[in-house]
């Protein structure tokens, strides 16, 4: 036996005792349907693909809702709209490529013009979809500011709501004027309006959709048919290609039939279709019930975009856009606790802690992103502050990063440039016998996922051409997992970070901020073999050999 093989050798048995170990401290369900001894180790094969593929940055994007959770309001900035440095400092720290605005659900009852002009003459108003109050003090230019200070591109949506009250339905009349005083120049009324407040260039916004889930009449929403909504957006898109050719639109995108409805009707003049996943997570005595339906949720949610990709690359092929593409942008997406505590009835809350198995889902989902690069190129997380946020605020002065910070700031640094292959087999559970707890665009979808489901899951990129990373993912909640990672030729393992905690329901907290760190350290290049453990996350930074 080579020295390198007795190590290995020796690094497994010290693995499976790391994992009869982990299970003890990370348990809370027995897994559901383990296929093989959890003492098996997985195989992870890295190699560079043929054809490359750029991964696009907006797929790790953010979204601002006013959904009364302090996500704008004492959260972004404070209770009347100033500025939260503290807050934009740890927002520019992350790099977020794009942020969606100002809904969601919020959009079908906003009113754009409320929210112009001198702040202390507008309006305050009731929030009708998620209660509180919307005093419009961050309003147009003061979204459009924000997005200049934290140096990310700002994506706008608009109110195509049909209803029949002027206070809550929106028209097409007014999403032109207000497209108008965000991009006009000084030669347009809209231009001239912005000027008057106080910004003489025009902002530069590139992404505009047409509506938000006008499928489910939500919030104080009209339901749609699928060609009742083909045919305004048709209109729409029309009329502002018309005057504002250089804009990016985005429809409302839904399911299978819903989208090739729209396709049919307006391929030709939308650049993206919009899809909405959440994953479920019900928490009792702070315990994670069924943790392979939330963590495995993810699975479902890329199998659902492989078949919502086929029919959008067809359209491409029909319509002979290959040059210009129509895009998927996941611009509602996050993992949900319902929370139930001494036997009361469990509760949807966005105030429940992200916790450990939280940055798993993220960092799965962010997964299915990057392997379903190039068609999904956008993705907006509900929220970066608070609520289910990336960054929780203490008081007027002060926040702290939750457990997903580290993921979306690894994801964004280092799974960047070209895609890589990383083909997975090991020990899982089958796929038939798991509930995923996801809700949204795939729900009522036959949808093929692949007989097993490893519980390791792996990506790759390659940021330049000296280096190349690999993140893995354990979606066991009690089990550590061994990885053997084989890497292309010539290249060799440098550095790893890790997501450490004591327990799968780990939190950050303003009194422990550090319960869930991500630690880097040097590897050995010779080492190929590493231990993940329950709802781990790994890192491997992977360099050249220079000896050959």
């Amino acid at each position: 036996m080579t020295l390198l093989s007795l190590s290995r050798a020796l690094h497994f048995v010290l693995a499976s005792f790391v994992c009869a170990a982990s299970s003890a401290v990370f348990a809370q369900d027995a897994p559901e349907t383990p296929l093989v001894p959890a003492s098996a180790p997985t195989q992870i094969v890295v190699s560079f693909p043929e054809k490359p593929v750029e991964i696009a940055p907006t797929i790790y994007g953010q979204m601002l809702e006013d959904c009364n959770d302090r996500v704008i309001y004492d959260g972004v900035v404070g209770k009347n709209g100033e500025a939260r440095p503290h807050v934009d400092q740890l927002l520019r720290d992350l790099d977020v490529p794009v942020v969606r605005w100002p809904g969601g659900t919020f959009i079908l009852e906003y009113q754009w013009e409320r929210g112009v002009g001198p702040v202390d003459e507008r309006p305050t108003v009731p929030v009708r979809c998620w209660g509180g109050v919307e005093n419009h003090r961050f309003g147009t230019d003061e979204f459009l500011a924000w997005c200049e200070r934290v140096d990310t591109a700002p994506y706008i949506n608009l109110n195509a709501n049909l209803h029949p009250d002027p206070e809550l339905g929106g028209s097409l009349e007014k999403s032109l004027a207000w497209i108008e005083y965000v991009v006009g120049d000084a030669s347009t009324q809209g231009g001239q309006q912005r000027a008057k407040n106080g910004r003489v260039e025009p902002y530069n916004v590139r992404y505009w959709c047409v509506g938000n889930e006008e499928w489910g009449g939500f919030g104080q929403g009209v339901k749609l048919n699928a060609e009742q909504y083909a045919a305004l957006l048709d209109v729409w898109s029309t009329a502002i290609s018309a005057r504002f050719p250089d804009l990016e639109l985005l429809g409302v995108g839904h399911n299978a039939a819903w989208n090739e409805t729209v396709l049919n009707r307006c391929g030709k003049k939308i650049d993206w279709l919009t899809q909405h996943y959440y994953v479920n997570a019900r928490v009792v005595d702070g315990k994670l019930v069924s943790p392979d339906a939330t963590l495995f949720a993810p699975a479902q949610t890329e199998a659902h975009l492989r078949k919502l990709a086929q029919i959008v690359e067809a359209a491409n092929v029909r319509l002979n856009r290959q040059d210009r593409p129509i895009r998927l942008a996941v611009d509602e997406w996050n993992c949900r606790h319902a929370v139930s505590e001494n036997g009361s009835p469990s509760r949807f809350t966005r105030q429940d802690a992200r916790r450990l198995y939280d940055a798993v889902v993220v960092a799965g989902t962010l997964n299915a992103f990057v392997r379903a690069t190039p068609t999904v190129a956008m993705g907006t997380y509900i929220f970066p502050v608070n609520g289910h946020g990336v960054v929780k605020t203490v008081g007027e002065n002060d926040a702290y990063p939750t457990a997903l910070y580290p993921i979306f700031q690894t994801y964004r640094r280092k799974i960047v440039g070209v895609r890589c292959d990383a083909t997975v087999s090991g020990p899982g559970v089958r796929s038939a016998d798991v509930k995923f707890a996801l809700v949204g665009d795939a729900d009522g979808e036959k949808i093929e996922l692949p007989e097993t489901l490893p519980y390791l899951d792996a990506v790759a990129a390659s940021p330049d051409a000296t280096s190349l990373n690999v993140g893995v993912v354990n979606r066991s909640s009690t089990t550590a997992q061994v990885a053997n990672v084989e890497l292309p030729e010539g290249w060799v393992p440098v550095a790893k970070s890790e997501l450490v905690a004591d327990a799968i329901v780990s939190a950050n907290d303003a009194s422990n901020r550090d319960a869930v760190v991500l630690k880097s350290s040097p590897v050995d290049a010779a080492e190929r073999s590493f231990v993940v453990p329950p709802c781990g996350f790994l890192l491997l930074e992977c360099r050249r050999d220079a000896a050959k």
